[in-house]
């Protein structure tokens, strides 16, 4: 959330529904596990973001691959 709440060109609305995607992507993590479909879902939802998608990828793929 930090890296969102660093860019002040977002409006309070933009950020809530950025928050609001990552919390639903938090819950299908708790019910399924972190899996690819998941993040599928989550990149599709943040796509008009596309300044958050390629650091949230990189964060996930190192939860996926901790090795």
């Amino acid at each position: 959330m930090q890296l969102v709440s660093s860019h002040t060109e977002l409006k309070d609305e933009e950020k809530r529904e950025i928050e609001r995607i990552l919390v639903k992507l938090q819950e299908l993590t708790n019910k399924e596990g972190l899996t690819r479909s998941n993040i599928d879902k989550t990149k599709e939802a943040l796509a008009k973001y596309g300044w958050l998608i390629q650091p949230l990828i990189q964060v996930l793929m190192k939860l996926l691959d901790p090795g």
